[in-house]
């Protein structure tokens, strides 16, 4: 009787906890929101829900708007998540549409990947930061006049980089 008692406990227990599980890349409507309406490029916002010995810190940067050559408009947010005990961190460049609502998003494997601005209608990634991880003097331009690029290709040095894929 005991044992049982300890396993429904248990279960009850587990349960529990996968319902309570959030996902850290999805930030609470009201930090998009706050960001997007704001509409100040280049300022970065930090919301930080961390808790003694928990990270739970979502970082956007509002970069501003792309236009395509037949007239969409997509505004571009990067966003950098820290969470768990360690922390882990997630990046990525969220693509919403001109009325604020996501459309989808680039999953990147580090914050220094991530593009600084736009320019002519072109996320501009550039190197400076890396820490000589890339070459400084690598830029890389992705243009968005034909839509949402289904993916992207970011040089680091000598040719080589990472491919980014598109995601909604």
């Amino acid at each position: 009787m005991t044992n049982r008692f300890l396993i429904m406990a248990l279960c009850l227990c587990l349960s529990v906890s996968a319902f309570a599980y959030r996902d850290p890349n999805k930030a609470p409507h009201k930090d998009w929101s706050t960001v997007l309406t704001r509409n100040k490029v280049g300022k970065k916002y930090v919301f930080d829900r961390s808790k003694k010995g928990q990270y739970n810190q979502t970082e956007l940067t509002y970069l501003g708007k792309i236009k395509t050559n037949d007239g969409r408009i997509f505004k571009v947010v990067t966003s950098t998540v820290f969470f768990g005990n360690s922390p882990a961190a997630t990046n990525k460049v969220v693509v919403f549409n001109s009325k604020n609502q996501y459309v989808g998003n680039y999953a990147f494997g580090a914050d220094f990947n991530l593009p600084k601005k736009i320019v002519n209608n072109e996320l501009v990634f550039d190197h400076k930061d890396t820490g000589g991880l890339c070459d400084p003097s690598v830029v890389n331009r992705i243009s968005f006049e034909d839509g949402l690029p289904k993916q992207m290709f970011v040089e680091c040095r000598n040719k080589q980089g990472d491919l980014y894929s598109f995601s909604d």
